[in-house]
């Protein structure tokens, strides 16, 4: 089970991979970010993964209860 998550959490880090965050817009009400060239919230799906969290310069993406980071670079 343990080697199968593994092989799961590096298929996931490959496809991430494509995703691009480009910048982060923190505000009061709704933090935003753009990415891939398109304007996605928090709970927003971008290239197969759910949109967790958005920090400034950063973002959290989440699916199949595996959480990575993407760092605006």
């Amino acid at each position: 089970l343990e080697t199968r998550r593994r092989m799961l959490i590096d298929q996931l880090r490959i496809q991430v991979s494509q995703v691009k965050l480009q910048t982060t817009m923190i505000s009061q009400s709704e933090p935003k970010a753009l990415v891939n060239g398109t304007v996605v919230g928090e709970g927003d799906v971008v290239a197969g993964f759910r949109i967790a969290r958005i920090e400034a310069r950063r973002i959290i993406v989440e699916r199949e209860g595996i959480k990575l980071e993407i760092l605006n670079r």
